[in-house]
């Protein structure tokens, strides 16, 4: 059974080049250009401000680009109109999917933007508990995640 349990307002982190901008954020089903079609095309990709499993932890894990050479931009979000996953039933129940063929399952994130849905959380629990489901899954979210597919949820961007 899905559960809808949110909080409210969410501190989260996002690393880039230097020079931060928000802009409007657009997103477009991933299109399996990098092997994933569980990712989309576009959006801020962060980690919870104080996650113990997030982006900046994974990239130094595994030797993943120059972490710390990266500006750190700190956002408030609201996270009303956010889904979280925290295990496989709400992967199942709050994303769509749609079949690319026998294999494959994509996430349908054009409609979720459609349906007014500005973001997703993948706890680090969702993390471990989605990974390998079969056949949807959602390999390739390596750590604890926020994806935000609307900038209408940030409040506040602290540089």
């Amino acid at each position: 059974m899905c559960s809808w349990g949110k909080v409210p307002l969410m501190k989260v982190v996002h690393y880039t080049k230097p020079y931060f901008n928000l802009h409007p954020i657009q997103i477009t089903n991933g299109d399996g250009k990098t092997g994933l079609f569980i990712k989309p095309n576009g959006g801020l990709w962060c980690s919870p401000f104080e996650s113990v499993n997030g982006w900046v932890d994974w990239c130094r894990s595994e030797s993943f680009r120059d972490i710390d050479s990266q500006q750190r931009v700190i956002l408030e979000v609201d996270t009303t109109h956010f889904v979280t996953i925290d295990n496989a039933e709400d992967m199942e129940c709050k994303l769509p999917w749609f079949q690319i063929h026998d294999m494959f399952w994509a996430i349908d994130f054009e409609k979720m933007v459609e349906q007014g849905i500005e973001g997703i959380h993948l706890t680090v629990k969702g993390q471990a508990k989605t990974r390998w489901t079969n056949p949807k899954n959602l390999y390739g979210w390596d750590c604890e995640t926020v994806l935000i597919m609307n900038e209408k949820c940030i409040n506040s961007v602290e540089i």
